[in-house]
């Protein structure tokens, strides 16, 4: 085993990357697995402090303080990095070893948020102390593929020494509307390789630095190899935005035209202009989780579009309500690659709907997720119960089915519980999952 080759160790380590208590182990055989795997661990070393699912405010204050010793760990490594004479310049009275590896190097992912953090807890508050540790990062020796840059974030990262070819091949970009204009418009001088963006969107009233946001209509524009794409509406007004009144929404939608052949993932929590979607021919995954705003013509134009534009489509997410029941069956006879649905459901009662999904599917189609709007006023919202017994008649013979609801809490009632069981007995479920508040997921494969 000890002799294994190098490329098929990495291989395998690399399949362990989430599994940090493990490759912690394993970097204690010999040199050799430790030159493998510490790569692997620096690769994104942000990725300690990220939080996935739900804590319970028992575990809240405990979390934050592994957060802090996290955070003041990490923060001794990179001014390890430091020169002695840095050190003596901002005045560090910590000695720190000169590491074993040239950890940073080994930095693919770069979150600026998390490195601030981690900066102001420094003992040192000199200005330029800031520019010393984040020119660790961005030199001329290090690759950074993945950039996370926070909001109202003004360091000109283009005019750092090195940082052309340091992000000339970046991959993956989230960044903000509230992102400072010369920051994106230096970043789209110098990247256009950028293949993921997650951009968050805010109200004109929460742009105070950016009026007229051509930083990152340009940085769009520019790019060669988008075809991966997530805005997320937020800002003081959402969710009472008017998306569809305001210019700079529809020049941000138009900017993503130029790239429609590439694009198969499309994400966002409000629904787009209808004729917008004309232009994605290729879209594999479609996300649409407005859960706020329910406007039944426009819904059933945004279902005619994608069953008229998108018929690749695979995975599908989108608000729906009783009253596009002709459209949405129209949608499963003409979206024939489609094996994921996820829909937010305006109303209880859905037999008609479920009679269509069990009577016009796609045969591939067999990952379903559901959940009802959010209602302030009301408690606990549970699909009716005969809507689902006519989901499960309906799906009998089919492909057993992956079935999520979503803050239902189906497994809490003996009814409901004694339906699915008896519908996984008959093989018409073969998984059944009910999750309180659902969690973050970034990876597009997650489903159930």
């Amino acid at each position: 085993m000890l002799n294994l080759d190098r490329d098929i160790l990495f291989q395998i380590f690399e399949k362990l990357q989430d599994d940090r208590n493990s490759l912690h182990n394993s970097l204690l055989v010999n040199v050799s697995w430790c030159e493998i795997i510490v790569p692997i661990l620096w690769k994104n070393p942000w990725k300690c402090f990220s939080t996935h699912g739900k804590i319970s405010r028992r575990n809240l204050q405990t979390h934050l303080l592994n957060d802090e010793k996290k955070k003041k760990l990490l923060l001794d490594v990179i001014i390890s990095h430091l020169s002695d004479e840095t050190s003596d310049t901002f005045g560090l009275t910590t000695k720190y070893k000169k590491p074993l590896f040239n950890y940073i190097g080994f930095c693919k992912h770069l979150n600026l948020g998390d490195l601030e953090g981690i900066i102001n807890i420094m003992e040192c508050k000199k200005l330029g102390v800031y520019d010393k540790i984040i020119n660790l990062f961005i030199n001329e020796n290090t690759r950074i593929t993945h950039l996370y840059i926070p909001h109202k974030f003004k360091h000109k990262l283009h005019l750092i020494p090195g940082a052309e070819s340091c992000l000339l091949r970046l991959e993956y970009l989230q960044c903000s509307t509230l992102t400072e204009d010369d920051v994106l418009v230096g970043l789209a001088e110098i990247s256009e390789s950028i293949e993921e963006l997650n951009l968050n969107i805010y109200g004109l009233q929460d742009n105070y630095y950016n009026v007229n946001n051509n930083g990152i209509i340009k940085l769009i524009q520019c790019q060669k190899k988008l075809n991966n794409v997530r805005f997320y509406y937020a800002g003081t007004n959402y969710p009472y935005m008017e998306i569809n009144s305001n210019s700079f929404y529809k020049d941000l939608e138009n900017s993503l035209i130029k790239h429609a052949s590439n694009i198969q993932y499309f994400s966002t929590n409000k629904k787009p202009y209808p004729n917008f979607l004309s232009y994605f021919k290729n879209l594999k995954y479609l996300e649409m989780s407005d859960d706020y705003t329910l406007n039944t013509v426009h819904n059933q134009m945004i279902i005619k579009a994608i069953y008229e534009n998108c018929p690749n489509v695979e995975y599908l997410e989108i608000p729906f309500n009783n009253n596009c029941i002709l459209e949405f069956e129209n949608l499963l006879v003409k979206c024939q690659y489609l094996d994921s649905l996820y829909l937010t459901i305006e109303e209880e009662d859905c037999e008609n709907l479920f009679e269509t999904l069990g009577k016009h599917s796609p045969e591939g189609l067999f990952k379903f997720k559901f959940k009802l709007r959010t209602n302030l006023i009301r408690g606990i919202r549970r699909i009716s119960l005969i809507s689902f017994k006519s989901f499960f008649h309906y799906w009998k013979g089919k492909h057993p089915m992956l079935l999520q609801t979503i803050g239902m809490s189906l497994n809490k009632s003996v009814d409901y519980s004694d339906l699915i069981d008896t519908y996984k007995l008959m093989g018409v479920i073969k998984k059944y999952d009910d999750v309180e508040i659902e969690p973050f997921i970034t990876e597009y494969s997650s489903f159930l």
